[in-house]
This record gives C-alpha cells, structure tokens and sequence, in this order.
C-alpha cells in the first residue's frame, strides 16, 4: 500500500513539475533556466542596453509551423538566467489569422497561469481586441502576477501599418521575467549616464 501511495505521489509531482515547465516555456526556451542548458546558435554579447544582460540566438526544443525553430534570448547576471524570450514568424499570413493564433496561444498560457493563481492584467487595454476606429487589432500586452512573480506575455501581428483582416502580417511574442524591470532599468539609467560620460570627455577633449 506504501508503495502504491508513493508512485501515485510521484506521478502527482511529476505532472506538477511539468505544469510548471510548460508555464514559463516557449517552444521548450524557459524563463530563469540557464543559457548552457540550450543550443547556442549565435553569443550576442553584452547588452547595449545593460551592463549585466547578454544576448543570444538558441534554439528552439519544440518545432511550431507557425514560428522560426530560432529564438532571441536575454539573459540576466553571472549565472546567465533567462530573462526575456523572443519569437518570430515562420511565414506570412493575413491578419485575422495572425490574430487568430496569438489569442488562441495567449488563452492557453491565461489558463495555465490563472490556474496557479497568478491574475491578469492588460497594459493601457492592450487586449487583442479589434478597433474599428483604426481596422486593426490591438497587440496583446498581458502581466500574470502574484505577491511573489510577476511575468510578461507580449504579442503583436505587424501589419507595417496595413489595414484590415486580409492585411499581410507577421507575429512576434515576448516573454519575459517582469521580476526584474526595476533592476535592469536601474541599471540602463546608470550605463545610458556612464556613456554620456564618455561622449562628453570626447567632446572636450584639447579644449
């Protein structure tokens, strides 16, 4: 009997591991794991934008049609975990499809984390709806939070400023750890003034 309770545990912890893999996962990249853990297609270097933040290209562990089996990954710190994960395009398609898939993408992510306990909240009521003023569909940018975490879902279908649901468009999602805003921008504030710094001795230089 104490071994069937001990298997049935286990099976109960393994499915919860791989609820939580999947939840902060994009075709397989996920958030705050570790950039030795992926295939490294292209090291970017340190960020122009921060002094701790390296660029990548990876990629992807799970092939999607819909999007490029390469992602753009930042990572944050020493220990190079990943922060930000970008996406983009495979193909072309009109812009109700477009708009189509990256509702039905964002709806399972919604389920997954409001299920955890996270909430929900849109950025300035960019909700992916459509606008009739302008004939075009409002990107998604969505903050699942708690009193713990906080991460970033944004998507948009780039029309390049066509209207209308037969407009070409092509998708891109964001993901990121918003537990770090404030840090990194701290720090974007710090090197946008160091560099100044330097552009101003260039400028006095002889004088």
């Amino acid at each position: 009997m104490k071994k069937v309770l001990g298997i049935v545990l286990l099976g109960l912890l393994w499915c919860n591991i791989s609820l939580a893999d999947d939840l902060f996962s994009i075709l397989g990249v996920k958030l705050r794991d570790q950039i030795n853990n992926y295939k490294i297609l292209e090291d970017h270097g340190l960020s122009d934008t921060a002094k701790n933040v390296h660029d990548y290209t990876v990629s992807a562990k799970i092939e999607n049609e819909y999007f490029d089996n390469t992602l753009s990954v930042a990572t944050y710190g020493p220990q190079k975990k990943i922060y930000d994960i970008t996406t983009y395009h495979k193909k072309k398609m009109d812009a109700l499809s477009c708009q189509s898939l990256i509702k039905t993408i964002f709806n399972k992510k919604k389920s997954q984390f409001l299920k955890r306990g996270y909430q929900l909240e849109f950025n300035k009521n960019y909700d992916g709806s459509y606008d009739e003023n302008n004939q075009y569909f409002k990107r998604i940018d969505a903050k699942f939070s708690n009193k713990d975490d906080s991460v970033l879902f944004i998507s948009a279908c780039d029309t390049s400023g066509k209207t209308g649901f037969n407009a070409e468009a092509e998708v891109w999602i964001i993901f990121r750890d918003d537990s770090l805003r404030e840090i990194i921008y701290k720090e974007f504030l710090e090197k946008m003034e160091e560099d100044q710094k330097k552009e101003d001795k260039k400028k006095v230089k002889g004088f």
